[in-house]
């Protein structure tokens, strides 16, 4: 009761921008609300910038983390050397050029009408964070105890061979889609974009973290033949793996705080 009537006056002598960022972090603290009331009153809000700016930068930290994880640069570097094998390099830079414009176009275009269409079907937002969560534990999984993506995307490459000439330029596949511009990427732009948990301005640095992402992809690219020389096939392999760890980390968080909060709720 005390803890409640303490809420209810740190919300009343907030502003409504200021509520909702607190209730926000709430939300995203599962349990431990009664210290992010301790943060707001302490001075998250303006008081104490220290604490603002510690919490901000955890959040692009992990914001940044699970990108990097979801769209994987280090494991598209044997993709784009088995697919590009042939070409003059400069044709090789075009192809990297290409296919990190189109994989930026396809995430961005599931940054904007991703929720857009989570809303039309009338799915509700812990529904979709437990069914992303799961999504992202299996897609961790399979880069931990399933093939490199390299083999995969690099079988797929040699199949669409056979197509001839009807077959889609290299950049676009396999480079941009599926190998950076992942299912589980597309479907973590989209968690981390929501709008009903996230303001534009932190959608938009979101987009701005996904770019750093993909422009870190493409600094790869250009620089694939030393890079692999210098790590190897089993190296890159091994930090897939070690990724892969990350990623079930966070898919098992977001699950568990969604779980959480339906039971805190009693409703989705």
């Amino acid at each position: 009761m005390r803890g409640k009537l303490a809420q209810e006056e740190l919300e009343a002598s907030l502003s409504d921008g200021e509520t909702e960022r607190c209730d926000l972090l709430a939300v995203g603290a599962g349990g431990g609300q009664g210290a992010i009331l301790d943060i707001c009153s302490a001075g998250w809000l303006g008081e104490d910038s220290g604490n603002k700016w510690w919490l901000g930068v955890m959040d692009l930290i992990e914001r940044f983390v699970t990108l990097w994880v979801v769209i994987d640069p280090i494991g598209t570097i044997p993709v784009f050397i088995a697919v590009t094998a042939a070409m003059t390099p400069s044709e090789r830079r075009t192809t990297a050029l290409m296919a990190t414009v189109v994989s930026a176009g396809v995430l961005i275009f599931f940054l904007i009408f991703g929720q857009i269409l989570i809303d039309a079907l009338g799915i509700s937002l812990h529904s979709f964070q437990i069914a992303g969560g799961i999504v992202l534990f299996l897609f961790a999984l399979t880069m931990i105890f399933g093939e490199p993506k390299s083999e995969n995307d690099k079988r797929s490459a040699e199949a669409d061979v056979e197509l001839g000439e009807d077959r889609p330029s290299p950049a676009v596949f396999p480079i941009a889609v599926p190998s950076l511009a992942s299912p589980g990427a597309m479907l973590a732009i989209v968690m981390l974009t929501d709008n009903d948990r996230f303001a534009i301005a932190d959608q938009a640095m979101t987009a701005g973290i996904m770019v750093i992402v993909l422009l870190f992809a493409y600094m790869f690219m250009r620089l694939a033949d030393p890079i692999i020389r210098l790590i190897g096939h089993s190296g890159a392999a091994i930090i897939s793996r070690v990724m892969g760890m990350v990623l079930a980390s966070v898919a098992a968080d977001t699950v568990l705080t969604s779980l959480l909060e339906i039971m805190k709720t009693g409703s989705l």
